[in-house]
């Protein structure tokens, strides 16, 4: 829908500038109230204040003819006993504003993606607005006061986005601001504090939470909200992050950079990511990666290749995170046995926030699709990573197909693997070696696909 009345900037109809102080109030006055039908005795009380001319219905007939001259006919409309703006609300640059506004915030929380292209949206709206100074009054000053009160926060949106897509350096300025005008808005608190542990301390960030728990507790005799709380268990974990299972590479992760900063802003969306692709793309390297780094204080990282019946996945996952016992190293479980470590896992991974990587899962994929899907029900503030050929077709799941690295890519891998013996072809690539099956199988597969010429 396009725009027909702009008045942030400067207040136009349809592109046709619009002059004069009474008028520009006029068109403010009516789209502020929704463009719906507003009374005369209103718009002479909104347009001229307390200095209403001794025969207001008469002057405000000739201030919306004056108006109608400068804009159009359509402008200003007379519907029932009063006027109305001659456009629909989503027409107006405030009011599209507000409206977008309103819904980046509705939707932060079920789609940060989303909720940043309608923040950036509204904030494009905004360039060139004309800020009311504290003396002006008026329907106009009026408009602009709200405009601005709606561009500060879809900042704020953009910053709560940053931080949770762990741009916390750029998002904590902004979050720090937005914090002491809402105190009390612990669902923006929970973001600041993660930025702030992430840029400052873990403990800095606990001694600000715990002012606010102090706080809350002097004045209201109440605890923080239940996210809150998750916020303040995770912090605690930071102090002592875990990374079990989680392997630190010798050489660099040459190529991936564009899937590693697509990979991490889905995790941070979405509850279930799972890498797919034919084997040797380097999908357990890239999950590797991401674990290293991941935003998640706890991190698992479970490799289900050697595991061969279904029934084993849950025992291989709890033998990682240490909730085995003796009953679980018995080579056949029961329903019940089986129920139970299940049970353990979840209540492990409820803790605190974590990352739990499933490994090559195309094997076993129904038996991991179904421990995900009970996992991530039972523990709020899990988050499942898996690497596979097969996506595991959950509602939760999130696909992220990898694709070949490029040729010059490729090329610099292969380059970096001593004694492959590679060698250029006339047509400008390379040929795989005579003695080629010394390469290990999965580079090997890797490397025929790469240097077909």
């Amino acid at each position: 829908m396009s725009i027909a009345l702009t008045l942030l900037a400067d207040v136009r109809w349809r592109g046709r500038p619009v002059a004069g102080d009474r008028p520009q109030a006029l068109l403010a006055a009516l789209a502020a109230r929704d463009c719906r039908p507003v009374r005369p005795e209103e718009l002479i009380e909104l347009v001229w204040g307390e200095d209403a001319p001794s025969n207001g219905h008469k002057s405000l007939q000739v201030l919306v003819s004056r108006a109608r001259n400068a804009c159009g006919a359509d402008a200003i409309v007379r519907d029932g006993a009063g006027y109305r703006l001659g456009a629909a609300p989503g027409e107006v640059d405030s009011a599209r504003l507000a409206e977008l506004v309103r819904a980046a915030s509705a939707v932060l929380d079920r789609d940060a993606a989303v909720a940043e292209g309608l923040a950036r949206e509204a904030l494009a709206l905004t360039a060139g607005l004309s800020g009311a100074a504290d003396g002006d009054d008026g329907p106009l000053a009026e408009v602009r006061r709200a405009a601005a009160a709606d561009a500060a926060t879809a900042r704020v949106i953009l910053a709560r986005v940053s931080s949770r897509a762990g741009a916390h350096a750029a998002a904590l300025p902004v979050l720090e601001v937005a914090h002491a005008q809402w105190p009390q808005d612990e669902l923006l608190l929970a973001d600041l504090l993660r930025s702030e542990a992430a840029v400052s301390s873990p403990a800095t960030a606990l001694e600000r939470f715990e002012r606010y728990r102090r706080d809350l507790r002097e004045r209201l005799g109440a605890d923080p909200g239940e996210l809150l709380q998750r916020t303040h268990r995770s912090l605690l974990a930071l102090d002592r992050p875990v990374r079990r299972g989680v392997r630190y590479d010798a050489t660099e992760l040459i190529g991936r950079d564009v899937d590693l900063a697509r990979l991490r802003a889905l995790m941070a969306s979405a509850r279930v990511v799972s890498i797919v692709g034919a084997g040797g793309l380097g999908k357990t390297r890239l999950a590797h990666a991401l674990a290293r780094d991941a935003a998640q204080p706890v991190v698992h990282f479970v490799e289900l290749a050697g595991v061969t019946a279904a029934e084993d996945v849950a025992v291989e996952v709890g033998s990682v995170l240490g909730v085995r016992d003796s009953v679980s190293g018995r080579r056949a479980l029961t329903a019940e046995q089986r129920a139970d470590i299940r049970a353990r896992i979840a209540q492990r991974l409820a803790q605190s926030p974590s990352l739990l990587v499933l490994d090559n899962c195309e094997h076993l994929i129904q038996a991991a699709a179904e421990l995900t899907a009970f996992l991530i029900s039972a523990a709020p503030d899990l988050r499942v990573l898996t690497t596979s050929r097969a996506p595991l077709a959950i509602s939760a799941e999130r696909v992220y197909p990898l694709g070949e690295l490029g040729e010059g890519d490729g090329l610099e891998v292969m380059a970096r693997w001593p004694g492959t013996g590679i060698e250029r072809c006339s047509c400008g690539g390379a040929a795989l070696p005579a003695d080629a099956h010394r390469i290990p199988r999965r580079r090997r597969y890797l490397l025929a696909g790469l240097l077909a010429c």
